[in-house]
């Protein structure tokens, strides 16, 4: 009896320590060579650094829209966010920016699955960076659920 108590308890031991090189060997696998299409940030101070502002506008119906947008984009490290409500409805998002901030917008534009070339650079805007949801907001990464 105790001798096949011994065996299952050798079998248990063998079995998690298998388990857990296993575990190891896919959090390798998918930390280094797995290509993710989330944009990776090499420093979290980097975005905060860069730009002075951004404003998202809610130009929809939805109410709400641009503080799931803020929420998302705070996961990402990026924190100087206010919200609004935009005075007309549009039907399409617009993505405006200063030159300056041109890789900024870009790399929050990846974050949110905008396409890049759609940004618009101006100097006529007072903030950094501005984020207008449109009623195609569905489109957007954190709207498509």
């Amino acid at each position: 009896m105790f001798c096949k108590i011994k065996k299952i308890f050798v079998f248990s031991i063998f079995f998690l320590g298998l388990s857990i090189l296993v575990a190891f060997a896919i959090s390798i696998y998918f930390k280094h060579f797995h290509n993710s299409s989330e944009p990776k940030i090499a420093n979290s101070q980097q975005i905060a650094t860069i730009t002075n502002k951004i404003v998202i506008y809610n130009a929809t119906n939805v109410s709400g829209l641009a503080k799931d947008l803020k929420l998302f984009l705070r996961s990402f490290e990026v924190k100087e966010v206010q919200t609004e409500n935009y005075d007309t409805l549009l039907d399409r998002c617009r993505f405006l920016t200063k030159p300056n901030y041109f890789s900024t917008a870009e790399y929050i534009a990846k974050l949110i699955e905008f396409q890049p070339e759609m940004i618009t650079i101006t100097d006529t805007i007072d903030n950094d960076i501005v984020i207008i949801l449109g009623t195609d907001y569905k489109l957007l990464k954190p709207f498509k659920n």
